[in-house]
């Protein structure tokens, strides 16, 4: 069994007298894909921010590589190889590609990852003078993953990959997230759609209200989908369908329209 990377035992983290996190114990083992699923509000973004540091937990210990990070300044648990897409876009809009890459390239000290990043993103290179803000929402998103992965993180955490984007796009992204992973990066994954994070993830984990309240295997969800509808509600249940389902069936509603429009005019 792979040596953890990331543990969390007993945390608890407000926003002022607010608990957003009650008791959390997670493990993210090396090397390992992680899907932290759970309805709006349960707490996944704010597990987030305070393993990244950005937020400071009031109670627990949170420990990465062995080392202990609780109350770390954010800045410094990025050194240590962390990196947090957090979301809506983790780039600088003003800045253009090439300066929004250059700028990571310099804090991670590897000129190197700025070519591994192109290559994952062929696209970022016709875009590299483009201001990062002009950019299409998959074309921000890209971006974003590929200024984490230019540090070369041991740790990558990822907020909401797919928000916002068509599902063909997000397809693509998770592909991308996949190979990272298989080079050995960890992946700790907040997602919306429940199929793109069962496909990626070895482990996953359900909050509601601030706690963990499941902890299994993606195929324990994927053989019981009263499971996934008891933790996530009826948009969990649909979700499974998103990479596929709803396109295909917008489209077939689209042609039984015109087709119904048709049969009107020629009746008329």
């Amino acid at each position: 069994m792979a040596r953890a990377l990331l543990k969390l035992r007993g945390v608890e983290a407000r926003y002022g007298r607010f608990v957003a996190l009650q008791d959390v114990s997670l493990v993210v083992p090396e090397g390992a894909a992680v899907a932290l699923l759970g309805p709006n509000g349960a707490g996944k973004t704010t597990l987030l921010r305070t393993v990244s540091g950005m937020l400071a937990p009031t109670r627990g210990e949170i420990r990465f590589g062995g080392e202990r990070i609780d109350g770390m300044r954010d800045y410094r648990i990025a050194r240590m190889g962390l990196a947090h897409i957090p979301e809506g876009r983790g780039i600088f809009p003003g800045l253009t590609v090439r300066e929004n890459l250059t700028m990571s390239s310099n804090v991670g000290g590897n000129g190197g990852g700025v070519k591994r990043a192109l290559e994952l993103f062929p696209v970022l290179g016709e875009r590299r003078d483009q201001v990062a803000g002009t950019l299409s929402g998959g074309e921000q998103q890209m971006l974003s993953l590929a200024r984490a992965i230019i540090v070369r993180p041991r740790l990558l955490l990822i907020d909401e990959l797919s928000l916002g984007l068509a599902p063909r796009l997000v397809t693509h992204l998770f592909d991308t997230v996949a190979r990272i992973r298989d080079e050995g990066v960890s992946i700790l994954l907040v997602e919306q759609y429940v199929t793109h994070a069962l496909r990626l993830a070895d482990i996953v984990l359900i909050m509601a209200k601030g706690r963990v309240a499941f902890i299994g295997e993606p195929g324990e969800l994927e053989r019981d989908e009263r499971l996934v509808e008891s933790y996530l509600g009826h948009a969990g249940t649909a979700s499974y369908a998103i990479a596929e389902g709803p396109a295909p069936a917008k489209r077939k509603a689209r042609a039984r329209s015109a087709k119904r429009t048709a049969a009107r005019k020629k009746r008329a």
